[in-house]
């Protein structure tokens, strides 16, 4: 495949904080969705997809919701044809592997006609604005893109309350932007846990920060009992004009 038809993998800091957190490797790819207009898309749909995602991509109607999709898949599969690269020390082709949603909205992968499903994999994709971006890894898993507009504000009652604006405020002055840290990093756990309950974000506490270099390490404390001390942490970082925030968590400190 042309370099051009290649996600990038994401931001080198933000991956190395997360998986010394999570103490597991983790693969992240993002892709911009301008790389897939004037046609493009369908070098990319050769490149990356099999034939039953090929039907599936073709049955959108809304080029917005196609393009998306596409950015998606293709930055899904990068991530993990990286972790396959470097867990099995060999490759595998992007259009052997199928990505299929379960009844949850977790994605799951495995290769075609079933030969090999990947029950030890877990990754996660978001969208937002002009972007797209997927974490990878061995362990559950939760990411979340946000482009920063004033849409935080309209809904900022739903996710923050005065505790956590005034601990935000010691980290980012700008408003908009600690609001940024705090819907993904509460976004991100809300996806990684999503497996056992699907949290609502006044379920989410902030409870401490710290700061590592650009990144940001946000500890939670839940008011559900899903985790093991009931504590759980997300990395937040802003890009460009985005912010971005995932969560790590081993399987076993989840609770039946």
């Amino acid at each position: 495949m042309s370099p051009s038809q290649t996600p990038v993998l994401a931001n080198p800091a933000f991956t190395k904080q997360l998986s010394a957190l999570a103490a597991t490797e983790i693969f992240m790819a993002e892709m911009d969705i301008e790389q897939l207009r004037n046609g493009a898309e369908a070098d990319f749909c050769i490149t990356w997809l099999n034939a039953s995602e090929q039907i599936q991509f073709d049955r959108f109607s809304f080029e917005k919701r196609r393009l998306e999709w596409l950015a998606g898949r293709v930055s899904a599969k990068r991530a993990f044809v990286e972790l396959y690269r470097h867990t099995r020390k060999e490759d595998i082709s992007p259009d052997e592997l199928v990505i299929e949603a379960t009844m949850s909205g977790k994605p799951v992968l495995h290769t075609e006609k079933h030969k090999e499903v990947f029950k030890d994999v877990d990754f996660s994709i978001s969208h937002s604005h002009d972007k797209a971006i997927c974490l990878a890894c061995r362990s559950r898993c939760g990411i979340d893109l946000q482009y920063l507009s004033n849409t935080l504000f309209k809904v900022k009652y739903r996710f923050c309350n005065d505790v956590e604006t005034a601990m935000l405020f010691d980290i980012d002055a700008d408003e908009i932007r600690h609001l940024g840290h705090l819907w993904s990093a509460k976004e991100s756990i809300r996806k990684c846990l999503s497996v056992r309950s699907l949290l609502g974000f006044s379920e989410i506490n902030l409870v401490r920060v710290t700061q590592h270099d650009v990144v940001y390490c946000l500890l939670f404390r839940l008011d559900k009992p899903i985790v093991g001390n009931g504590f759980i942490s997300a990395v937040t970082t802003i890009v460009d004009n985005y912010s971005l925030a995932a969560c790590v968590i081993g399987s076993d400190r989840l609770h039946a």
